[in-house]
C-alpha cells in the first residue's frame, strides 16, 4: 500500500493586522536609590579626578567639591572619586592637611563613593 500525500496549502496573500498598542493608566514603576555595590556600574556610574585640598571646620568637610561629590554618590548614583593627597596637593608632612584628607574621604565613604589613591609611577620622579 501507497501512502497517501497530505494535500499542501498554497500561501495567501491575506494582510494580517496589525498590532495596536493602547496606554494603560498603571504606574510606572519609580527607581529606587539603593547604593550600588562597588566595583559595578550597573546604573552608569562616574569617575571623578578629585584632586583639590580639602578643607574642613576642625570636624566637618567643608570643601564645596567634596561635597557636591557626596551628594552624588547619596543620590545613588556610583562614584568613584579619585585622590591625591601625596603627590597632587601634597600635604607634606603637614598634621592640619592631613587631618583635612582624613575627614574629607571619610565623608565621601560615608555617603556611598568609593575612594581610590592616584599613584603617580613615572620614573625619576622626585
Amino acid at each position: 500500500a501507497q501512502p497517501t500525500k497530505s494535500p499542501t496549502l498554497a500561501p495567501t496573500n491575506t494582510p494580517t493586522a496589525s498590532p495596536t498598542f493602547a496606554p494603560t493608566n498603571a504606574p510606572t514603576p519609580k527607581p529606587t536609590n539603593a547604593p550600588v555595590p562597588a566595583g559595578t556600574c550597573e546604573t552608569g556610574g562616574i569617575m571623578v579626578p578629585l584632586y583639590v585640598f580639602p578643607t574642613t571646620d576642625g570636624t566637618t568637610c567643608t570643601n564645596n567639591h567634596y561635597m557636591k561629590i557626596a551628594a552624588v554618590g547619596a543620590s545613588g548614583t556610583q562614584v568613584i572619586a579619585i585622590v591625591n593627597p601625596n603627590n597632587g596637593p601634597d600635604y607634606g608632612g603637614n598634621a592640619a592637611t592631613k587631618n583635612a584628607y582624613d575627614i574629607c574621604i571619610a565623608y565621601l565613604q560615608s555617603n556611598n563613593v568609593e575612594v581610590i589613591g592616584y599613584i603617580h609611577t613615572k620614573v625619576g620622579y622626585p
